[in-house]
């Protein structure tokens, strides 16, 4: 599926491109692919890959964009994704989590192939009572981010080759004006200057780099549907800090605990995300997402 039989390059595209995942997934694509980035207001470069500038809640746009292009796989990762952005404005979470995703979809469906589309969702469209949760489990989510996360995925069922991935992940972001929660442990760390992490809320991180080769392979073995993918085990955000401490060997005497729900908005954040991993293993055919390997992994690739 990543490769055409006559050995043309099949067109990719990825929204978000200037994301941490958008631009982790451009990197880490299979060969022989012609890829397009879509970036809203932060352009980047490659020699590889043909950035162009899209609102996708712009119907207009996107659907000039996808018709001059014409993608045969689109792996949708733009998104409004800070849960306090989302609470703060509703109307323009579900503006571009909802009816932006609509936009791509509407377009997509009239291609006159057969195409693939890839949406990735988020533990946040669950209520965190439970934790493990598996694919079939009930969505109940807390906050608007993980209301507009769960609206996006409806859309994605009425095409046949689609694929929703519920997921949380870390890494490095390509952006200079941003920095990612385990980019923040480590400078914070590396600075020593003390932290202080939640040890009663939890979540099943995956590296970027490793998540991005997880999709391409779902791609490439034409599976359809709905996988959670994380690590096999649930940290807390303050065993993660120190998982992160001791990969980058950092000091952990700078990392200090509390209860989430001593933090502001707390209400709207679920206690437990953690996501089983069992089916996208078993589909797959993998023995283990281990944290400990892609915290490594993220490290080599830094330099």
């Amino acid at each position: 599926m990543v490769q055409k039989n006559d050995g043309n390059m099949i067109p990719i595209m990825v929204t978000g491109a200037s994301g941490l995942l958008g631009s982790s997934i451009l990197r880490n694509s299979p060969p022989n692919l012609k890829k397009i980035g879509l970036y809203n207001t932060e352009k980047v470069e490659s020699i590889d890959t043909s950035f162009v500038k899209c609102d996708i809640t712009d119907k207009e746009n996107i659907k000039r964009i996808i018709l001059k292009e014409k993608p045969e796989i689109i792996i949708h990762c733009a998104g409004l994704v800070s849960t306090k952005l989302c609470q703060e404005n509703p109307q323009k979470a579900f503006l571009i989590n909802d009816q932006g995703t609509k936009n791509i979809v509407d377009v997509f469906v009239s291609l006159p192939i057969n195409p693939w589309i890839v949406y990735i969702s988020s533990d946040y469209v669950f209520d965190g009572r439970k934790g493990s949760y598996k694919e079939k489990d009930l969505t109940c989510p807390l906050s608007v981010y993980g209301q507009s996360k769960l609206a996006g995925e409806k859309h994605i069922s009425c095409i046949k080759n689609s694929i929703v991935i519920r997921t949380t992940f870390f890494g490095k972001n390509i952006s200079s004006n941003k920095i990612s929660f385990v980019e923040w442990i480590i400078n914070e760390l590396k600075n020593k200057r003390t932290i202080t992490l939640f040890n009663d809320q939890f979540f099943t991180p995956v590296y970027s780099g490793h998540l991005a080769k997880l999709i391409f392979l779902l791609i490439q073995k034409k599976k359809r549907g709905l996988f959670h993918i994380g690590c096999d085990k649930r940290y807390s955000k303050f065993l993660f800090g120190l998982k992160v401490a001791e990969i980058f060997g950092l000091d952990t005497s700078f990392i200090k605990q509390e209860s989430y729900k001593k933090s502001t908005g707390w209400e709207i954040k679920p206690q437990d995300v953690s996501l089983s991993n069992h089916w996208v293993k078993e589909t797959l055919g993998l023995k283990e997402i281990s944290l400990n390997e892609d915290l490594k992994m993220m490290k080599r690739r830094r330099g």
